[in-house]
């Protein structure tokens, strides 16, 4: 049976400290977490070889930030998965596309409420064309130059908190 839902709150995670370390403790992705506890996310800015970067447009069915364009790919790390293993797993799931991504592809962890978020920034060989997209959780997905990309993301009700990052993303993309 076929999961179509667009946010699976159920999905059980693990809890970390503060630091990125394992509790031992594991919840659903829905429950609330005490102060100190934190789940973990995996975000990818993603990008081919013909410098065009993927956004993609949230599901309108989405809890949070429904209809808004992202730079990124992302979603959660699964219980006894670890942050390189789920970025893999969330391009495939989303986008249809099999990525390679690696240690070196690892960007920066940062803390965003009770959230840490693993950013990576990967450069890969693929087309549009190669795009199946998860109706379930994606609109639309664009495969775009960066002025194209800044616009879309303008037509968001306020700025993403990896925005002031995407300079350093399209740095790293260019080097890689």
């Amino acid at each position: 049976m076929t999961d179509n839902r667009a946010d699976k709150i159920d999905e059980i995670i693990d809890v970390y400290d503060s630091k990125g370390n394992l509790t031992g403790k594991k919840t659903s992705r829905g429950k609330a977490r005490k102060q100190n506890e934190f789940n973990l996310v995996v975000t990818v800015f993603l990008a081919n070889y013909d410098n065009k970067v993927v956004v993609e447009q949230r599901s309108f069915n989405k809890i949070g930030r429904p209809g808004q364009w992202e730079a990124l790919v992302s979603g959660s790390v699964l219980s006894d998965e670890d942050s390189l293993t789920a970025a893999i797993r969330e391009i495939k799931e989303e986008l249809g596309l099999t990525v390679s991504v690696n240690r070196d592809d690892f960007f920066i962890r940062t803390t965003w409420r009770n959230t840490l978020v693993d950013y990576f920034v990967v450069r890969s060989d693929f087309k549009f064309e190669d795009i199946e997209f998860q109706v379930s959780e994606v609109e639309q997905v664009k495969l775009v130059d960066v002025e194209e990309m800044y616009q879309l993301l303008s037509k968001n009700n306020g700025i993403e908190p990896y925005q002031d990052m995407i300079p350093d993303f399209l740095e790293r993309i260019k080097n890689a």
